[in-house]
């Protein structure tokens, strides 16, 4: 396959609003060298993004009043949608330690079956959200991982529901991670109200011992209130950049909460018909994804 169709999917993918309905995402927040750019809605549609990511960060580093005046003109005179958000998710580079490579004996022995569920207040503190609606617990969200390695983002309750519903139907399944040099493939094994992450040769080599390269926890304790359920993607950096950890974060999120007829089938063949089932197929799927 051509080098530059693979970085066309995989940017189309990292890019997941231009695909699903608008009103799922607000806006995409890089944080660079702890210095923060928030990227509106349509320069984030813009295919060359990518390329110039690093000089839009000077800019807005430099010159915010500029950048604003760029993405005002971008954007026209269109106003966001007041509606509440159903997906959002940020990437968040820093520095923070990475995950062991290598696998614990007995440290991770059956840690996909038998995680133990993570409560909120085990990150931050739930009273300081108490008086808070749904925009403003996003930003305290969003805020609280800035400076962190880690992939965040807010659902609501529906949205998650359906998510959840389908993991406990479907736990285990395999996604195409587009590289510089083709695709590799990870297993994604959910358990409780967490989703890990191993590439697929490690889960061959090592099995239910694999090292983990992204962990991926759902917090609902706020979903009944507040009518939205927090996210958190830790990923190893010596493995993942935080642009590929959205990217699997997303394709979660493709596959479990609003899939397609044909997403369907392919959970389904995966875990119920896994003789049936044809890995290439799932590239398939991402080659053949409708932007328009």
């Amino acid at each position: 396959m051509a080098l530059p169709l693979i970085k066309k999917i995989r940017q189309d993918i990292c890019l997941y609003r231009r695909f699903l309905v608008s009103s799922y995402f607000t806006t995409a927040r890089i944080v660079m060298n702890n210095k923060s750019a928030t990227v509106d809605e349509t320069l984030a549609k813009n295919p060359f993004y990518e390329k110039y990511a690093s000089k839009i960060t000077t800019l807005q580093q430099n010159d915010p009043q500029k950048l604003a005046e760029k993405l005002e003109q971008l954007t026209g005179s269109k106003t966001a949608s007041s509606k509440t958000p159903a997906i959002d998710v940020s990437s968040k580079f820093s520095v923070a330690a990475p995950c062991p490579k290598k696998p614990d004996a007995q440290g991770s022995k059956g840690k996909f079956m038998h995680s133990k569920t993570k409560k909120l207040n085990s990150v931050m503190k739930t009273e300081l959200m108490e008086d808070k609606n749904f925009e403003e617990i996003k930003q305290i969200w969003h805020e609280y991982f800035k400076d962190k390695i880690t992939v965040s983002g807010v659902l609501t309750k529906p949205v998650y529901d359906e998510l959840n519903t389908r993991a406990m139907q479907y736990p285990t399944f395999l996604f195409p991670l587009p590289r510089d040099e083709g695709y590799e493939f990870l297993l994604c094994q959910f358990a409780g109200n967490e989703a890990h992450f191993t590439s697929l040769i490690n889960f061959q080599t090592y099995g239910e011992n694999a090292p983990e390269c992204l962990t991926v926890v759902f917090f609902p304790d706020l979903a009944e209130q507040k009518n939205i359920v927090l996210f958190r993607g830790d990923y190893d950096k010596n493995i993942l950049n935080a642009i590929e950890a959205q990217c699997l974060v997303n394709q979660i999120v493709l596959y479990f909460a609003q899939p397609s007829e044909r997403k369907l089938q392919l959970l389904e063949r995966f875990n119920k018909e896994p003789d049936t089932f044809q890995h290439m197929e799932l590239v398939q799927e991402l080659e053949n994804i409708k932007l328009d």
